[in-house]
């Protein structure tokens, strides 16, 4: 049976969405709505390049170049690929960085400094993950010293350079599987805690009105 506060997803998304900000707290606000944007923005650039991307060894550095020097404005949409996702870096680094400045870690709000936390993670992985993508030497390089990275964090490390590896060596299940995590994996678990966080504002801002 459901209760007043029983708003469901959708319905406390638009409650957030809906809800108007005050002047004074707009720059304080501007990172995570920016990250947003740049989510958008990186979704449909990303989905521009998937077109002419071919994810194997002898292909996926020629495809890149091929966007780059013979599609009509392929140079463009990478560009503004790459500097989306160094921008979305910053941004969730900022918001996070502001959440804990201003103390908002603690009590009821903690659980949006948690979903910042692991929004951060994710942005982190989809930028790792695009720098393998054109496989060329710098990013056999820099997947060969993630990896051994990885490896070396006690317990946890193994199975998950392991898993990151796909097989014996750096290869061409390691391009397949850093290729399902950027365009698949990675970007639906960005979707989903964005989500979870409109959610947790909006229920947020609605406890705080009932006690008002």
């Amino acid at each position: 049976m459901r209760t007043e506060n029983d708003h469901g997803l959708l319905r406390a998304i638009g409650a957030a969405l809906r809800t108007p900000i005050g002047p004074g707290r707009k720059p304080w606000l501007s990172f995570g709505w920016m990250c947003v944007a740049l989510l958008v923005v990186l979704g449909l650039s990303g989905a521009l390049l998937s077109i002419y991307y071919l994810p194997a060894l002898d292909a996926a550095s020629e495809s890149v170049r091929f966007v780059m020097r013979d599609v009509e404005w392929g140079w463009l949409v990478r560009g503004v690929h790459g500097w989306a996702s160094a921008g979305l870096v910053v941004c969730a680094a900022a918001q996070l960085v502001r959440v804990f400045l201003t103390g908002r870690y603690r009590g009821a709000r903690a659980g949006s400094w948690v979903l910042g936390g692991l929004m951060l993670l994710v942005v982190l992985g989809l930028a790792f993950t695009g720098e393998l993508l054109p496989w060329d030497a710098e990013s056999v390089a820099l997947a060969g010293a993630a990896l051994d990275g990885t490896q070396a964090i006690p317990v946890f490390g193994p199975p998950l350079a392991s898993a990151m590896r796909g097989g014996a060596e750096v290869g061409a299940a390691t391009l397949a599987r850093a290729h399902a995590a950027h365009t698949l994996v990675l970007p639906w678990l960005a979707f989903l805690l964005l989500l979870l966080e409109l959610w947790f504002l909006a229920h947020s801002r609605g406890r705080r009105e009932e006690h008002t």
